[in-house]
């Protein structure tokens, strides 16, 4: 069969099998935002701290990304989409999970609080508390639908998609935090263009 203008298949290791270009370009610029916010981030923010951005944009920019791509990537159909967004998106919420433990550890170290204190902390724990949600509902909807065959919890994309968006700007706004302005402005950037291009899916 003839493959349509546009439609041409490129390999993407980094998103576990064949996606068309337009979500190659996604996946790329994913791991350049990814990069943006951890490579100095690492080198700027104490030992201590360096895992929470490291983590958290992980599970933000890398493993949520090619959890949302899955369900778009051709030519698999609906059953393999469904299994690979799950397993990216269960890695994505056991790198979020980590990333949070590793800022409390950090805040436990330095003696300060461990309740959030800053507009950036407070809406981290709101987005932690989606994705948790989104994936208890997430395997029940994949349990009820292998079973049953019947589609329940049909928000749950909406939801899931939203909670991607939040957890994204958090992260942009945690680089402002941390980083000197050209970095912050160029991860933020990067971010802010992931987002718009993920939402063109």
């Amino acid at each position: 069969a003839k493959k349509a203008p546009g439609a041409r298949i490129v390999g993407m290791p980094i998103a576990f099998g064949e996606v068309s270009g337009s979500m190659a370009n996604a996946s790329l610029l994913s791991l350049l935002a990814f990069l943006l916010v951890v490579l100095p981030s690492v080198y700027i923010t104490p030992f201590t701290f360096s895992p929470h951005p490291v983590l958290l944009a992980a599970s933000t920019l890398i493993a949520s990304v090619q959890g949302i791509l899955a369900l778009f990537g051709k030519p698999l159909d609906r059953a393999q989409a469904r299994e690979r967004h799950l397993r990216m998106q269960l890695l994505s919420g056991v790198l979020m999970i980590l990333g949070v433990g590793s800022i409390l550890i950090h805040k436990a170290i330095m003696g300060k609080s461990l309740m959030p204190r800053t507009n950036h902390g407070v809406a981290g724990w709101v987005v932690v508390g989606l994705y948790v949600l989104q994936i208890i509902f997430g395997l029940a909807k994949h349990t009820v639908l292998l079973s049953t065959g019947q589609k329940v919890y049909r928000w749950h994309g909406l939801v899931g998609s939203w909670a991607w968006v939040g957890a994204s700007i958090n992260v942009a706004t945690g680089t402002v935090l941390v980083l000197p302005s050209i970095p912050a402005t160029l991860a933020s950037a990067a971010t802010v263009m992931l987002i718009i291009k993920v939402g063109k899916k």
